[in-house]
């Protein structure tokens, strides 16, 4: 089995825990994030009620986090798992999309990042605003500050 949610690349891991493995994702949106079960399950009616539980915590702890790093103004999250089926055999693997949403331009290391959408449905083909640089001081902030925002 090849599932990239199994086999998170670790330059991506922001945190692994009893439940749910936090990575980083594409910064089309500032702090764009990708959840993902620590254990290989392809529906969300086999979450246990720990999963769950831990589930709701992970996300108020990333909501959390990008308010106070970023001034996230709230997060958009959603489980699209519709793409896998479009592989010849097909692996689903529960995982949320998340993209933090901002009303307010945000300075990140001296770029100016505006949420073009903002109080719309995200795009799906928004583009990075950040150059390289930038995009690992936004991963470097999420993965050292994430641990104080958790309790598990």
């Amino acid at each position: 089995m090849i599932c990239k949610h199994c086999n998170i690349d670790e330059s991506k891991l922001i945190y692994k825990g009893k439940y749910w493995i936090l990575s980083f994702h594409k910064q089309d949106y500032l702090g764009r994030c990708v959840l993902s079960t620590n254990r290989h399950i392809d529906n969300f009616n086999k979450l246990t009620d720990e999963e769950i539980i831990s589930l709701r915590n992970m996300l108020k702890a990333i909501e959390n986090e990008l308010e106070e790093l970023f001034g996230c103004t709230m997060l958009n999250w959603c489980c699209n798992m519709n793409n896998v089926y479009a592989e010849d055999k097909p692996e689903p693997h529960v995982h949320i999309h998340i993209r933090p949403r901002y009303k307010d331009v945000v300075n990140v290391n001296d770029i100016m990042y505006k949420d073009n959408e903002f109080g719309s449905h995200y795009d799906r083909f928004a583009k990075v605003q950040f150059d390289d640089e930038t995009i690992e001081f936004i991963y470097n902030e999420m993965k050292e500050n994430f641990k104080k925002y958790i309790k598990e």
